[in-house]
């Protein structure tokens, strides 16, 4: 969600060194991205460990730069795994207590070796009056290993697919079958020639195992699909009336690749303005309910040129007030048609990582 919309990508070095990014390739669906910067120096890589292995109770490191405060450095431990937080089908975070606020989004979440365990991604909040509640979470490392090369090669992920929808095993159903709590996943549906139906499951089977390991909740097994690899074959254990089966299936491909790009940007400062909806503060990480964001920057326009990023919630222009699209519109309009040394100028007040900035944006007409 950081880079979603950006005209333009700096990385910022410790030394202070700044580089133009490009992005190799974005997955939305796990809130990543890789992007590279070219540099004549040698650059010492952060080493990655293995987010598998994290035990629930140990020591982790979050570093960011909450509310703009560069390289800052809080301490915690693993408070959970496998978190599914309701935002996509691939939903496997770690929880931890170390101190994530707005602005810790894309950093390092590390182990007491200092190898990188995580990247931080989002907060539990309950609003503008609650801040941080001390519960953060961070995309597991292993998952974003899993589509490294598929990014860097091909800019998008490739996932496998079955066809099917999953749900939940009732308890007294699992425990008949000697499954534990929260075992396995029944087939809620199974669409009609994919793998799935190929190979012969049908609804109502319960899947126990795939590719030799326990499917430990129903909601691990999308994501253990979608590591698997397109035109592999793998062995499936299900349960169906009254025993165990095994078959294999040959995995299919997941159409996952980047959508259309959004509509141009038309106004006169170049940049896309929305009103806040819960989806958009959602996707900011934005505390306020209510209020004007820009979700894109034309490159090289005057709103970039005037320092302005896509995630800035808008506050004034010009001196004045603005929650809705409307009335920025109508004094960007003023502003356009006006003469005199105004002409062609706006004066935003930004909101920026819990920090209020100006940007004085000028702009022909």
């Amino acid at each position: 969600h950081i880079i979603k919309d950006a005209a333009e990508i700096f990385v910022k070095l410790h030394t202070g060194d700044e580089f133009t990014a490009r992005v190799s390739g974005t997955d939305e669906k796990s809130d990543l991205a890789l992007i590279r910067i070219e540099t004549k120096g040698k650059l010492t890589p952060a080493a990655l460990g293995d987010s598998d292995a994290v035990e629930i109770g140990e020591w982790v490191i979050a570093v960011g730069s909450p509310f703009g405060l560069a390289h800052s450095v809080s301490v915690g431990i693993i408070s959970a795994k496998g978190r599914d937080l309701n935002q996509g089908p691939y939903d496997s975070y770690l929880q931890t207590d170390a101190s994530i606020n707005p602005g810790n989004s894309g950093g390092p979440l590390a182990n007491s070796r200092g190898e990188v365990i995580g990247i931080n991604t989002a907060i539990f909040t309950r609003g503008r009056r609650y801040k941080s509640q001390g519960v953060g979470f961070a995309v597991p490392i292993n998952q974003a290993k899993a589509v490294l090369d598929d990014l860097r090669h091909k800019g998008y992920p490739i996932r496998g697919r079955l066809g099917i929808s999953v749900g939940e095993v009732p308890a007294k159903e699992g425990k008949k079958i000697g499954l534990t709590r929260y075992q396995g996943a029944r087939l809620a549906h199974v669409v009609r020639g994919s793998p799935a139906d190929k190979a012969g499951l049908r609804r109502g089977d319960v899947i126990v195992e795939f590719g030799g390991k326990t499917v430990v909740t129903w909601q691990t097994l999308p994501r253990v699909v979608a590591r698997a690899r397109p035109g592999e074959e793998t062995e499936v254990k299900y349960y169906r009336g009254g025993e165990f089966k095994t078959l294999r299936v040959r995995i299919g491909r997941r159409p996952d690749r980047p959508g259309k790009p959004r509509s141009q940007i038309r106004n006169a400062l170049g940049v896309r303005v929305e009103e806040i909806t819960p989806r958009l503060a959602s996707r900011f990480r934005l505390e306020a309910k209510r209020g004007l964001i820009v979700t894109a920057v034309k490159a090289g326009g005057p709103a970039e040129r005037g320092g302005v990023r896509a995630g800035d919630e808008i506050i004034e222009v010009n001196h004045t007030a603005v929650s809705t699209r409307a009335e920025f519109d109508k004094i960007i309009r003023r502003a356009e048609g006006t003469s005199s040394e105004v002409e062609g100028s706006a004066l935003l007040l930004l909101r920026r990582g819990g920090s209020d900035l100006f940007a004085a944006v000028r702009f022909s007409r």
